[in-house]
């Protein structure tokens, strides 16, 4: 997977997350499992030389939830944040 598909990939997780969540509220079960692909893609960013690191992708799929939405995805804000955090 390319860089950019990987944040490509990012934004629209992201955005699916949001919809649901617009009409049956935060699934718990798509959060887990796009936090833990955002991890994995951000630890592939952070092993391939030249890229812009992991760290680069997990903000740029926060940047992408603005606040109105933020209070219908908060455990994924939640989860994102603790992989912007860790420090490997």
């Amino acid at each position: 997977m390319t860089e950019k598909d990987r944040f490509e990939a990012a934004t629209e997780m992201v955005a699916t997350a949001i919809q649901t969540a617009g009409v049956f509220g935060e699934n718990q079960r798509i959060t887990r499992l796009i936090v833990g692909n955002l991890g994995r893609m951000a630890a592939e960013l952070d092993a391939e030389p030249g890229s812009p690191g992991g760290r680069a992708l997990i903000r740029h799929a926060l940047a992408g939830i603005d606040a109105a939405e933020a209070a219908l995805v908060p455990k994924l804000i939640e989860g994102l944040q603790a992989l912007d955090r860790d420090p490997g």
